[in-house]
């Protein structure tokens, strides 16, 4: 659960991230009727979840600042691509940190270093959504389809 005074407390010391939230908020793509004047009514309006992707969205552009601007379109085509694929697959609840995971998919290239492999406890992305799905790899339900066929 979100904590308001604490959330504006934060943001009282980066007054960039005010307005930029305002100024999300106030923009006609959001097309609200009134304006929005404040980070409680903020919050309030666009709720936890939508908050909380807000805030990763404009973290990860702010480590992208001095990116190619296709690295930041990745990251978000990612992020929401691994969002919709949750509906799908039935892991709903879990959107919001698909979401993240996708965003986050990027972040050897925003950072310009490379992942560490697994036995130095990062994920190793090459197995990730075959691990996170619970599905076959590609080659065994190929062999299983074939072994059924018979």
């Amino acid at each position: 659960m979100l904590s308001y005074p604490r959330i504006e407390e934060l943001l009282k010391h980066e007054p960039s991230l005010v307005y930029k939230l305002l100024r999300y908020l106030n923009s006609p793509l959001v097309g609200l009727r009134i304006e929005i004047h404040g980070v409680r009514e903020a919050i309030a309006l666009l709720g936890e979840r939508e908050f909380r992707r807000w805030v990763s969205v404009v973290a990860v552009v702010s480590m992208a600042s001095d990116k190619a601007p296709e690295l930041i379109r990745t990251a978000l085509t990612r992020g929401y691509f691994c969002e919709d694929l949750s509906r799908l697959i039935g892991m709903s609840a879990q959107s919001s940190d698909l979401f993240l995971m996708g965003l986050l998919s990027v972040t050897d290239a925003l950072l310009d270093r490379p992942l560490e492999n697994e036995k130095n406890g990062a994920v190793d992305f090459s197995t990730a959504p075959v691990e996170l799905f619970r599905c076959k790899k590609p080659r065994q339900a190929a062999a299983s389809a074939s072994t059924a066929a018979m």
